[in-house]
């Protein structure tokens, strides 16, 4: 060492200390080191140690699903808006255009819907101007003339700091504007059809006052009528029977997660499971229903492409929308919890009830499957699902499931319930519904807090 070079005296104990434990004070440099990296770099991309994240080639595939599913979306709000187009202007004044032609440029199908929309409005100007003619006297094309100058629009004025709209925003809010003029145009009819109802000043009174029907409090239902210790109070999902087994398949294997879910809920009443005759029960797996098919008082939907876990926040995941509500993709890869990259998985045989693949806490799984029908009808879905779930029948939502809601797989595990197992009769709601003759579409949504999970979807007649 050069003699010519003093330590200061207040750190010469450190440096002794340094020298006599050098593992140590390597250690401690280095916890430091990462501990600046992550202030640095705090949001930014860079990994911390222990968190996977995607590949760049994977990245890029999980980009190249979400635009696609961006564009698939917009395809779909076009093929809506041209329908009601039709519908409203009349076959002879829509273009003739191949079927399924649609472009996947989103400006291009922006532009295409802004042709629609147009037309729609140009359709009802003319309509208007007919009624005005009729009830005035005025000569067509004066009346035209005078609703187009009334329909004149103003352009609006930009809004400092506001975005402007996207091309999917664009289109959505055309479509929005045209499913609007298709209502006024059904009032209109049904008004035309049935006349006005005039009612006398003294009648309507008594007539509001009949249709409020019961106080607010008792149309509140069961949120009060049970005591406040009637429902389970625990952490997310309420459980009170016990965990799952590893390696079972029935509950989907071992967890994936163990991430803890502070989100405590308080039930109301109990949900009973609705009384099956065994006598009349003809439970069936199949995805074809009419002619031909075996004769059923339940079918289980065989067969269903599966995707997940993505990271949840909680039961208000259930309303946050992940990639495959925006278009199913069953190509696409999505981004998904812990860092992994989900593709959709074809389960051909599905067991009653379905435990998706991967099970994981405070996740988001998606479930997708097609029912052919030999014609339109009538059928009653009856759902189910531990914790909550959503359900789309041709990209229409037909099911939410009540979040305060107790059900008996809440105080037993599903696995135990056999009589329920073999009835396919795991039941929290049920859905009247049409089905239209051929293709129908399913996708279900299943939010998981902690522990077990599962989904059913059971079809039922009508009757």
């Amino acid at each position: 060492m050069n003699e010519g070079f003093r330590r200061p005296r207040a750190h010469a104990s450190a440096w002794a200390w340094v020298q006599a434990h050098p593992w140590w004070a390597l250690s401690i440099a280095l916890h430091a080191a990462l501990g600046a990296g992550v202030v640095l770099h705090r949001g930014s991309p860079m990994a911390l140690p222990g968190q996977a994240t995607l590949s760049a080639a994977d990245q890029a595939r999980v980009d190249a699903s979400i635009e696609r599913a961006r564009r698939l979306q917009m395809q779909k709000h076009l093929r809506a808006l041209e329908a009601i187009e039709r519908e409203l202007a009349g076959a002879e004044a829509v273009p003739s255009r191949p079927a399924e032609a649609l472009p996947d440029d989103p400006k291009a199908l922006l532009q295409r819907a802004r042709e629609a929309a147009a037309r729609i409005e140009q359709a009802e100007q003319r309509r208007r101007a007919e009624e005005l003619s009729r009830l005035t006297g005025l000569p067509p094309e004066k009346a035209l003339a005078r609703v187009k100058a009334e329909a004149r629009p103003v352009p609006p004025v930009p809004k400092p700091g506001v975005p402007t709209p996207t091309p999917e925003q664009a289109l959505r809010d055309l479509e929005r504007q045209a499913r609007d003029a298709q209502a006024r145009r059904a009032q209109e009819q049904a008004r035309q059809q049935q006349g006005t109802r005039v009612a006398s000043a003294s009648g309507s009174a008594g007539r509001a006052g009949d249709r409020a029907g019961p106080s607010s409090e008792s149309a509140r239902g069961g949120r009060k009528g049970g005591p406040p210790g009637a429902g389970t109070v625990a952490g997310e999902g309420g459980r009170g029977g016990g965990q799952g087994r590893p390696g079972d398949a029935r509950v989907g294997g071992e967890l994936q997660s163990t991430m803890a879910v502070q989100e405590p809920r308080v039930y109301g009443a109990m949900r009973q499971s609705q009384v099956i005759d065994a006598a009349t029960l003809r439970p069936v797996h199949a995805r074809r229903l009419g002619a031909g098919a075996p004769l059923a008082t339940r079918v289980l939907p065989d067969g269903w492409y599966v995707v997940g876990p993505f990271e949840a926040r909680g039961a208000r995941s259930l309303h946050d929308p992940y990639p495959p509500e925006i278009a199913v993709d069953l190509d696409a890869a999505y981004a998904g919890q812990g860092g992994r990259l989900l593709e959709w998985r074809w389960l051909p045989v599905s067991p009653y009830p379905l435990v998706p693949p991967n099970r994981a806490e405070n996740a988001v799984y998606y479930a997708w499957t097609e029912v052919h029908v030999d014609r339109a009808q009538d059928v009653v879905l009856e759902i189910g699902a531990d914790d909550d779930s959503k359900l789309w029948l041709n990209d229409e939502l037909v099911w939410v499931s009540d979040a305060l809601s107790d059900k008996p797989w809440y105080r037993q595990p599903f696995y135990q319930l056999d009589q329920e197992i073999g009835q396919l009769n795991f039941v929290e709601g049920r859905k009247l519904v049409r089905l239209r003759a051929g293709r129908n579409t399913l996708l279900f949504k299943l939010y998981n807090g902690i522990d077990l999970m599962f989904f059913s979807v059971v079809i039922t007649p009508a009757s």
